[in-house]
């Protein structure tokens, strides 16, 4: 694949992720070296960004490939967990599996990290490019995290935009017509206002099935029994 690299400093030593899921290399780019793909080559094999390591301010982003997303097992039960999601919490393994198969089968889309230079999760954006009924293009943030420790600092701001950022960049790459975005709390629904999105449709869960439906609202009682 042809590429173009641009030095402007040394480039560090590979960095590895250690957990108790297993270990990764990343090997860094960007502001040391900045690989840039032809646009025609955007997507082959899985994606330009399968390959490339950007390093920041001393973190690191990166896309990850479908087997290191399950490195992050613990930050997207921590997302679960904010957004009371109590069926990918109990059931952690299987939800993240899931998010690797769907990786996987498709080259459009992304599982976008950050860390910091001792390797640490600072956030993730899980998105994708799609086609709605219409046929037009866009680009959905379906996860979007960033870990408790900075959150509400500049810290935590300057890693958001850089996910965002990256985001961004691949949908105007893909000539997307729009983004969308998953708002699961007040909070982040003001953040993405700031931005410019706006909130077409509201998706509501009940928790429980009919039984306890019926049992929290009596006046569906008499139809249940006809």
């Amino acid at each position: 694949m042809a590429t173009k690299r641009t030095r402007k400093n040394r480039a560090p030593k590979e960095r590895k992720i250690t957990t108790s899921s297993g270990e990764v290399t990343i090997s860094p780019g960007g502001d040391i070296y900045m690989t840039v793909q032809k646009p025609d080559e955007v997507y082959r094999n899985g994606g330009a960004a399968s390959t490339e390591r950007i390093v920041k301010a001393q973190d690191t982003y990166a896309v990850m490939l479908p087997h290191e997303i399950v490195l992050f097992k613990d930050q997207i039960k921590d997302f679960y967990k904010e957004i009371r999601f109590k069926e990918g919490c109990e059931n952690i393994d299987l939800f993240v599996s899931e998010v690797i198969k769907t990786v996987a089968s498709n080259h459009y889309q992304f599982f976008y990290v950050a860390l910091d230079k001792d390797n640490k999760p600072l956030g993730f954006t899980w998105f994708w490019i799609g086609e709605d009924v219409m046929g037009q293009s866009y680009g959905k943030m379906e996860m979007d995290y960033i870990v408790p420790e900075i959150r509400d600092t500049l810290r935590g701001a300057r890693v958001h935009k850089n996910l965002i950022q990256f985001v961004v960049n691949v949908g105007s790459r893909a000539n997307v017509q729009y983004f969308k975005t998953a708002v699961r709390t007040q909070k982040l629904e003001a953040s993405r206002k700031k931005l410019g999105f706006k909130s077409i449709e509201i998706h509501m869960t009940f928790e429980g099935n009919g039984a306890d439906f019926i049992a929290q609202n009596p006046m569906f009682q008499q139809y249940s029994k006809s």
